[in-house]
């Protein structure tokens, strides 16, 4: 006959829940392994826009010296631009001179040959070629210059008279014209501190043809 009073350990024991099914251990979840983002390439520096590494390493990213950089390129150009008015000549122009410093120099010189320019010197000279019209189009580039675009072809105008009033036609245009044949040359006397300025300049009709054959047959050349 059973005992109708067990043991109280006993008794304690059989009145505990049965354990409860562990659920199977997870595996850790790994967290997503996170790229480096690369930064991206540099642009080339553009005619329109010659922005990147190659102005910071000539110093035309600086709050002082950008500007007077750019003052100077804009004063050659504005010399050159001056010398595309009414006129015959052409070819070879008269060389344009302008007092440079020899520390402000280097920075025009990294900015020609870094675009394209080359560079040959000597114990009292450095001398800079540029042959190709986007290497020149990139040193005097409308950014320099608040948006004005002094490297293009001018256009010229005559007065006519018609029917009493006085209108403006066009008559032709005049332009710089650069080529291995026909480079522009900054060539700089380090004594004096002088850098003159060499180009050749085309002039058409109003037809645009071509005024000055043998420049022009020196510049198919290229």
């Amino acid at each position: 006959m059973a005992d109708e009073n067990p043991h109280p350990v006993v008794q304690y024991l059989n009145e505990q829940p049965e354990p409860a099914n562990e659920a199977p251990a997870q595996a850790p979840v790994q967290e997503p392994v996170q790229q480096e983002q690369q930064a991206p390439p540099l642009e080339p520096p553009r005619a329109d826009n010659p922005t990147g590494e190659l102005e910071e390493r000539a110093s035309n990213k600086l709050e002082l010296t950008g500007p007077l950089i750019d003052s100077y390129f804009r004063e050659l150009w504005k010399a050159m631009y001056a010398k595309l008015g009414r006129s015959r000549n052409t070819g070879l122009m008269p060389p344009v001179k302008l007092f440079v410093p020899y520390t402000m120099f280097q920075h025009l010189c990294n900015v020609a040959v870094g675009y394209g320019g080359s560079m040959k010197s000597s114990k009292t000279t450095l001398a800079v070629n540029i042959e190709s019209f986007e290497a020149a189009s990139k040193v005097f580039s409308p950014v320099r210059f608040g948006g004005q675009n002094y490297f293009i072809k001018k256009r010229l105008l005559d007065k006519v008279r018609v029917n009493s009033r006085t209108i403006l036609q066009y008559s032709g245009r005049a332009s710089v014209v650069v080529g291995k044949s026909t480079p522009v040359i900054f060539d700089y006397n380090m004594k004096q501190e002088k850098l003159t300025l060499t180009f050749y300049v085309q002039r058409y009709d109003k037809a645009d043809f071509c005024l000055d054959l043998r420049l022009q047959a020196l510049m198919n050349k290229d």
